[in-house]
């Protein structure tokens, strides 16, 4: 069993299922799952350190460096704000010399942050992961088993919708295309946008994969249709809705006129996105096994 130890008790941290039977948050999965033992936290907030207490019984601690002199965690989970990545991991490395870093996305707040982070974890022999969980989805497993079989055929194109940032939230996605089509092989600006953050913006932007083409289009957290991906295949079209709470798959056939439609019924795929971090841990169980895992 590997212990763990989580920096920061956000949203992600631990907030997103306080009040649900769904997997969302570091703090639930690891505290589930039969591999993983979930050691403590580190927060500067009072009432979450409080609220962790109570409900997973586990320490909680205000620094990192009172923390290692009682704990030696095999796993870090970081989910402190992007801008702090960097500094988070200096600082566990200086007292602590930990197996298995995950980090939230993304993974640092540009480009050379991102590079020292990889670099440090390399230096200190740390296996890095990051945090991006839809590709330990089952039915993201599946599209890309469909792909590999060509019972969904490329080329393809489509649009992502989303909202709440590029880095923050855009990223997701582009994984998980990147998952199904390979990598990418140019891109295009066409908006910056409006600023979501200090380093990330709503942006309009083309990506192209070694299998694909997609524009990525920002839109108002209020409409409805966001974090929707709709794929356009060349024997059916993708509906990835909800950010992945649905998956659709629409198999194309010909009437009598030779005119392409859709068939009327919609092929529903399982989708983990409910205990999206539960399955994560899984794969990287497998990861740290070397067994067949995709997220690494």
């Amino acid at each position: 069993m590997y212990s763990c130890l989580i920096i920061g008790l956000g949203n992600v941290g631990m907030g997103y299922d306080l009040n649900s039977n769904s997997i969302q948050s570091h703090s639930k999965a690891v505290n589930f799952h039969k591999k993983f033992v979930l050691s403590g936290a580190i927060e500067i907030n009072k009432k979450k350190r409080q609220l962790f207490e109570k409900k997973y019984k586990k320490p909680t601690y205000t620094s990192i460096k009172s923390t290692f002199k009682l704990l030696k965690p095999q796993v870090i989970i970081i989910s402190s704000y992007p801008q702090n990545h960097l500094h988070v991991l200096k600082e566990i490395f200086y007292y602590h010399k930990p197996k298995i870093i995950i980090c939230e996305k993304p993974l640092g707040s540009n480009f050379d942050e991102s590079r020292k982070i990889i670099k440090i974890c390399r230096k200190n022999n740390s296996k890095l992961f990051v945090n991006y969980v839809r590709l330990s989805d089952p039915g993201v497993i599946r599209i890309k088993n469909k792909i590999n079989s060509k019972k969904i055929k490329t080329p393809v194109s489509g649009t992502v919708y989303y909202n709440r940032g590029t880095l923050n939230n855009a990223s997701h996605f582009l994984n998980m295309l990147q998952f199904w089509f390979g990598k990418v092989r140019n891109s295009q600006l066409i908006d910056k946008g409006e600023r979501f953050s200090n380093s990330d913006f709503n942006s309009t932007f083309v990506i192209s994969f070694e299998k694909a083409n997609f524009i990525f289009q920002p839109t108002k957290q209020e409409i409805t249709n966001t974090n929707f991906v709709e794929i356009f295949a060349k024997n059916g079209r993708l509906l990835y809705k909800n950010g992945g709470q649905s998956i659709i798959w629409q198999k194309l056939k010909k009437n009598q006129n030779s005119f392409p439609k859709f068939y009327k019924k919609n092929y529903k795929l399982f989708s983990g996105k409910k205990k999206s971090q539960l399955y994560f841990l899984n794969n990287l169980y497998y990861a740290l096994n070397k067994k067949n895992s995709s997220i690494c």
